[in-house]
């Protein structure tokens, strides 16, 4: 009987480190999980914005105290500094969370495969949150938009590359 408990407490004991380094390696802070969206389980209501006409789910969402935090995963990316489009992505969160709370998260945070940055949401990213909504809403009115050919990987993988006249040639 001795030996049971025993080995039961060490494995008790390695499942205990073990959670640890794999809580430690998402680079994530020791917070509650109050929301997940990354399970593959049935889609729970997105978060919604009458005033702004913008909708979205973060990844996660942790609790701070009575504030929350949305956090985004990026787990291909690998950057040693966050993308403005992921970023404008995560303060959509913020404001989204700040209209169904009330309460402003102070910060999100950007997940990639190497690094957490930490997003402060200030002003400045409300301003260019709202400036690059402006500027989306816009583009729907034209008939014609210019297609971004920045990242000529996502052009390669476009569904509509064989029928796309502004498509990237490439071997």
């Amino acid at each position: 009987m001795i030996w049971l408990a025993l080995g039961l407490g060490l494995l008790a004991l390695w499942l205990w480190r073990r959670s640890n380094q794999l809580r430690t390696s998402t680079g994530l802070p020791w917070r509650t999980v109050v929301y997940h969206d990354t399970a593959h389980r049935e889609l729970t209501k997105a978060l919604f914005s009458a005033r702004y006409q913008l909708t979205g789910k973060p990844d996660y969402v942790l609790a701070d105290g009575k504030a929350l935090i949305p956090v985004e995963v990026k787990p291909q990316r690998q950057a040693t500094s966050p993308r403005q489009g992921d970023i404008l992505q995560l303060a959509a969160y913020c404001l989204l969370l700040e209209e169904a709370t009330g309460i402003a998260p102070r910060y999100g945070l950007l997940r990639y495969a190497q690094h957490t940055f930490q997003v402060d949401w200030t002003d400045q990213l409300y301003q260019a949150l709202l400036e690059a909504l402006d500027a989306m809403r816009d583009d729907l009115e034209l008939n014609d938009v210019e297609r971004s050919h920045e990242q000529p990987w996502r052009c390669r993988a476009c569904g509509f590359g064989d029928r796309c006249t502004d498509a990237l040639e490439y071997d």
